[in-house]
């Protein structure tokens, strides 16, 4: 899988996860303001690629030989959900995004089917080598070949494009960009406006009427 893959079908993924864990509330009651940084999920979605392609195929293209490497191992996920449980407060909260990123991007690749880099190195030290003289070639012919790939790809980019739609509609996308959320907090909705489609409470139409003549 490639870039749209990876970050369309993560970012929507965990946007739909954020959706459903929501729980109900008062009609009255403004939305909460999630604390999770998508921006975060997005990094996450890529850094096995960011870390392996480079190590593997460029710096150590003799020795390793890869492009998916250490980053596209459990234990390299398991590192990152460690450090997450060893630092309380803002370091958990930034890593837990990545680590969710991290994760799908082993499950979109389906490293089930390289059980020595997925299990490395409970299954040995070295991992599945393969030809990488030719990487940016074969890389074209696989989008371009594999229904797997280009049938992603295609669901990815359609995806980034309706969420940053939805962003650019919603006045969030300057939020998103700073802060990472998904649409305008609902901190700041002005006092007394209300959600779409919410109705006032019938005492504040009854203060609202105009005075009878």
């Amino acid at each position: 899988m490639f870039v749209f893959g990876h970050v369309g079908l993560t970012w929507g993924g965990a946007l739909l996860l954020t959706r459903l864990a929501r729980r109900p509330r008062p009609a009255a009651s403004p939305p909460p303001e999630t604390s999770i940084d998508f921006r975060l999920i997005i990094l996450g979605s890529m850094l096995p690629d960011l870390i392996d392609k480079p190590l593997g195929v460029f710096v150590l293209g003799d020795e390793v030989s890869t492009g998916r490497a250490f980053a596209h191992s459990l234990a390299f996920v398991s590192a990152i959900g460690g450090a997450a449980l060893l630092c309380p407060g803002a370091p958990r909260r930034l890593l837990m995004p990545v680590l969710l990123g991290a994760a799908a991007h082993l499950v979109f690749d389906r490293m089930w089917m390289q059980p020595k880099t997925l299990l490395w190195p409970l299954l040995g030290w070295r991992l599945e080598r393969a030809d990488v003289s030719d990487w940016v070639e074969q890389m074209l012919e696989q989008l371009f070949s594999d229904p797997y790939t280009y049938v992603s790809e295609a669901a990815g980019a359609a995806l980034v494009v309706i969420l940053l739609a939805f962003l650019i509609r919603r006045g969030g996308l300057r939020d998103f960009i700073l802060n990472g959320r998904m649409g305008p907090s609902g901190a700041r909705r002005p006092e007394g406006g209300l959600a779409a489609g919410q109705k006032r409470p019938r005492e504040l139409q009854r203060r609202e009427r105009p005075a009878e003549r």
